[in-house]
């Protein structure tokens, strides 16, 4: 094999090679350890984060492939192109001048290169940048500390320290335990924001009134930090919104039940043969609607989610994608729409569902819908 071969990737082939191969092997660790890939690379292979110029090098990718057990006409189908590039004398150069000031990510930005590709290059050549650079120093923690309070001209949060130097965050946890004592040691105070249980409320409720739902925990669009404050003053976000005087209307469960009926009556009245909540292929999945054709076999799925961000999506694609290749996601909530990773898996959004029951004569269920998209 010769050194410096890498691919490069048709569009979402990259990450759906390596969703293949983390399904099979059960999960990103299981999978690191079977092929020895570091887990944080095949996260960002799984995303299609190449970071760099060239592809995925191609020792990483025959170790995937010898675990999927492909042959060359398989992985072809995934691959535009096969490219060669080597460290030239000019970036190796460059990297022995500036690899001291310079971190990795800051070097693979400047050469065009993964940072894991400067780290190998750096092992390679034994440059060490030796303990100083490490944050053995506490007078190098703070200067660099002092040089973010210079910027802002006021005592840094926390996650201004992590965004601006996260080596220099990580050294100080190391050398003097808690964020707040070496505040203390400066004789510098700042204001930590502590959500009370009213502002936790409010936020909320300014949420429901802006966007007319009621969020899921991964919703994109919520206040960050506000999700974890709910789970750690009520324990859960279901308590929480029982406890509190929002309208059990708006509760996700009911929300969730109540959708799910009314796509199961729209399927009843656009589709013919449906089978509802029965078992697929005698295994213990139970999607919302399943359309028979005329031989009696499952010809699309369609199931209810609330929201199309829901994590819950990936998963059940995954259980049905084996049994039936047609699948729709039909979302109340979420901008997301068309057609996911994976051929015939399509993303339904209110939009997209609204547009479809006008063109089948089906216009007494949008306001049904449009009901039911309401905060109270």
């Amino acid at each position: 094999m010769k050194k410096g071969v890498f691919f490069k990737f048709k569009r979402r082939k990259l990450g759906l090679l390596f969703k293949e191969a983390i399904n099979k092997a059960g999960s990103i660790v299981k999978l690191s350890k079977i092929a020895g890939i570091n887990e944080r690379r095949i996260c960002d292979y799984r995303k299609e984060n190449y970071g760099n110029k060239f592809g995925v090098r191609k020792k990483t990718i025959d170790k995937i492939t010898k675990f999927l057990k492909f042959k060359d006409k398989d992985l072809k189908r995934y691959i535009i192109k096969e490219v060669h590039s080597d460290w030239t004398k000019n970036e190796i150069n460059f990297l022995i001048k500036n690899y001291k000031e310079m971190t990795a990510r800051e070097l693979s930005k400047k050469l065009g290169r993964s940072v894991y590709s400067v780290k190998d290059q750096r092992r390679i050549l034994n440059l060490r940048k030796g303990p100083s650079y490490r944050w053995d120093s506490r007078e190098k923690i703070i200067n660099r500390f002092k040089e973010l309070y210079d910027k802002v001209n006021r005592t840094p949060t926390y996650e201004e320290c992590r965004n601006y130097d996260a080596g220099m965050l990580n050294a100080l946890h190391r050398n003097w335990g808690k964020y707040r004592d070496f505040l203390k040691e400066l004789n510098l105070t700042a204001k930590f924001n502590r959500w009370s249980k009213e502002d936790c409320i409010k936020k909320f409720k300014k949420f429901v009134n802006k966007y007319k739902y009621v969020p899921p925990i991964k919703d994109p669009n919520l206040p960050k930090g506000l999700i974890r404050a709910i789970q750690r003053r009520w324990r859960s976000y279901d308590i929480f919104l029982e406890e509190n005087t929002i309208n059990t209307n708006l509760r996700l469960r009911d929300k969730w039940k109540k959708w799910e009926e009314l796509v199961i009556k729209i399927c009843k009245a656009k589709y013919k043969n449906i089978l509802i909540k029965t078992k697929l292929n005698g295994k213990r999945l139970f999607p919302d609607v399943s359309v028979i054709d005329k031989e009696g076999k499952v010809n699309k799925i369609i199931d209810a989610k609330l929201n199309s961000y829901s994590s819950k999506i990936d998963v059940s694609i995954n259980n049905y994608y084996k049994y039936c290749k047609n699948i729709e996601f039909w979302c109340l909530y979420g901008n997301k729409s068309g057609v996911l990773y994976k051929p015939g898996v399509k993303l339904r959004n209110y939009e997209n569902i609204k547009e479809d029951l006008e063109n089948n004569n089906l216009n007494m269920f949008i306001k049904n819908i449009e009901e039911l998209r309401k905060p109270c």
